[in-house]
């Protein structure tokens, strides 16, 4: 929900106000009680539309400070469930997504708006706030999930959610950032290429991973290419931002990639200066 909605929400009718935030995916309760009993009650009379509605009410807390405030941001709606229930780690991820594309997301989503270092920071410092680590591997790998196009991120947000196919069969969330660890660190085509595996229920997350690991080198090698060649050639690379974009200008740069993944392998997250030729 936009501010400007949350400003509009103030003065609009009842009916108005839950229009609006049954259409932005939200739904008004009025406390943790009400939303049991209203549950219990829509099954006793078997009214399935209502079961379907209040099945949908998420129910929060704690009911005051700064991590109440930061529950109410990211669904809209507030609660009274006793202290020490604690938020889930996708919807923590869901409120930090929030805040990365309000604060520090470039309008057309690829990547972080100038100044580049000072807003990289200051999601950091968030992140590490909001999911309470100050552990740089944690904090790195729920930034390479956050820090996604839409159109990647609306995958990862998939699996965080549980929202996948064959839902007869249990399925495990990810309970934190190191879960994909490897994955968060790989370009967006082959991250939207394991996620769409684990959504059709083809691997596991815990696979998926090991998987990733396997790509990095591979994954680090095309980085470098791709550096190198925005670098010294940004003419032709400027609106490139997937690998596809450079091979399909210069299609030997795979075999190049594919070569320079051994000493990636052994020199792990190091950079060097490159000599990638057209």
């Amino acid at each position: 929900m936009s501010e400007e909605q949350r400003e509009a929400l103030k003065d609009m009718e009842q009916e108005e106000k839950v229009n609006l935030l049954v259409s932005a995916g939200l739904f008004p309760a009025c406390g943790h009680h009400r939303v049991i009993a209203s549950r219990e009650l829509a099954e006793e009379e078997e009214d399935f539309e209502w079961v379907l509605k209040w099945s949908g009410v998420k129910v929060l807390c704690p009911p005051e400070g700064q991590r109440w405030v930061n529950s109410v941001r990211i669904l809209g709606f507030y609660d009274n469930l006793k202290f020490g229930k604690q938020m889930t780690f996708a919807e923590d991820m869901a409120y930090l997504r929030r805040e990365y594309v309000s604060k520090y997301m470039t309008t057309d989503g690829k990547g972080y708006k100038e100044p580049v270092s000072k807003n990289k920071a200051a999601f950091r410092k968030k992140i590490s706030a909001v999911l309470q680590t100050k552990h740089s591997q944690t904090i790195g790998s729920a930034e390479g999930l956050l820090a996604r196009p839409p159109s990647t991120y609306g995958l990862i947000r998939r699996v965080l959610n549980g929202d996948v196919e064959k839902p007869e069969i249990p399925f495990n969330t990810v309970g934190g950032a190191t879960t994909l660890h490897h994955l968060a660190c790989l370009p967006n085509n082959l991250v939207e290429g394991y996620l769409l595996k684990v959504i059709k229920r083809e691997t596991t997350t815990h696979e998926v991973n090991l998987e990733a690991k396997r790509s990095r080198a591979i994954a680090l090698a095309r980085e470098h290419i791709s550096r190198y060649c925005k670098k010294h050639y940004p003419k032709e690379t400027k609106d490139f931002y997937d690998w596809d974009h450079f091979t399909k200008l210069w299609p030997t740069l795979e075999q190049v990639a594919d070569q320079a993944k051994g000493y990636w392998q052994i020199r792990g997250g190091e950079r060097r200066s490159g000599t990638c030729r057209r």
